[in-house]
């Protein structure tokens, strides 16, 4: 999923994400899945693995804003 944060109609972040790793033993043991909790789950897992703010742009919390916007999106989508 690809989203890209307007005002006014200019850019001023974009922000992606993709489906999570399916080995990751560190988070796996933080979570507590074993093999099988993991298939069944891992659907429910997002990987942010592009998030850019425009280097011209200075909007105090804007990152904080949009991470948290995208989340909620990213749940709906």
């Amino acid at each position: 999923m690809k989203y890209l944060a307007m005002h006014q109609d200019q850019p001023l972040s974009s922000i992606s994400y993709n489906r999570a790793a399916l080995k990751v033993g560190v988070r796996d043991r933080f979570i507590g899945w074993d093999e099988a909790l993991k298939q069944q789950h891992l659907d429910r897992l997002a990987c942010n693995n592009r998030f850019l703010i425009l280097p011209w742009v200075h909007v105090p919390n804007l990152a904080s804003y949009v991470l948290s916007r995208t989340l909620r999106l990213l749940r709906e989508d």
